[in-house]
């Protein structure tokens, strides 16, 4: 009995395996419900100013697959820039689209185009998409991370021409990053995302601010969440390349300016 005592307690305590913390952490990003929300996006210029846009995004899962749309709100003369991305799976890649209103034409970003500034900011579109099941993953252990005991997790990306690595540091409490930490080809650290003001609406931790430091160059970018609604009801067409043109100005986006 008491052998069979200490193997059941040496169970229970085992730690999670990293697939497993993984699939919460993108869950926890990445709820299924529909959603709108309202982002400021801010970026500290080298001179001391800070440029400001003003975003907004839809996302929706459609046929089992979480599909993102983002778009440019103001400055008004920039309004109308649009970027759709469309999860992948183990077996197929992301979709990522880009529409640019002075161009006119849809642009299907390539895997290294994934890696272009969005609006000039210290975040990638690779960035603020979904997380990758593609990649591989494997746990460091638990240690005290930003005033919690965290998950440690080192994520190797597919395809490590930007990234050679992301270590990343997961709340038990809500499976959301704490801090994820980007290194460059070389090993070096590159990018420090942290993610901040986390608060619960319908159920769902959200983090309302994640702030994006350039280690290398001394950039800093900021997102805020704001206007933030889960259930909304999106039309699918919202979501499709061909309608990026339009989706700017879609009737979706009214309150959220």
């Amino acid at each position: 009995m008491a052998l069979l005592t200490l193997a059941a307690r040496s169970v229970a305590a085992a730690p999670p395996d990293a697939a497993g913390l993984v699939s919460k952490m993108k869950a926890a990003l990445e709820p299924p419900k529909s959603s709108l929300r309202q982002m400021q996006l801010s970026i500290s210029g080298e001179d001391g100013g800070t440029t400001l846009w003003t975003l907004a995004q839809a996302r929706k899962t459609i046929d089992g697959k979480g599909r993102m749309l983002t778009v440019l709100l103001s400055p008004k003369e920039e309004r109308g820039v649009a970027s759709l991305l469309i999860d992948g799976d183990k077996q197929t890649k992301p979709v990522r689209a880009l529409y640019i209103p002075a161009i006119r034409r849809v642009r299907t970003l390539t895997p290294a185009g994934a890696y272009e500034p969005v609006l000039g900011s210290d975040f990638f579109y690779a960035d603020l998409g979904f997380v990758s099941l593609r990649d591989k993953y494997r746990l460091l252990g638990s240690e005290q991370h930003a005033g919690k005991q965290a998950f440690k997790i080192e994520q190797t990306p597919e395809s490590p021409w930007y990234y050679s690595k992301i270590v990343s540091w997961i709340d038990p409490t809500t499976s959301l990053p704490l801090e994820r930490d980007y290194y460059d080809p070389a090993g070096q650290l590159w990018k420090v995302e942290t993610f901040q003001d986390v608060t619960t609406m319908d159920g769902q931790p959200v983090a309302t601010k994640v702030k994006m430091q350039d280690k290398q160059s001394g950039g800093a970018s900021e997102i805020v969440v704001s206007n933030l609604r889960f259930g909304v009801d999106l039309p699918d067409a919202l979501f499709e390349k061909g309608s990026l043109p339009t989706d700017g100005a879609s009737p979706v986006w009214n309150g959220l300016e």
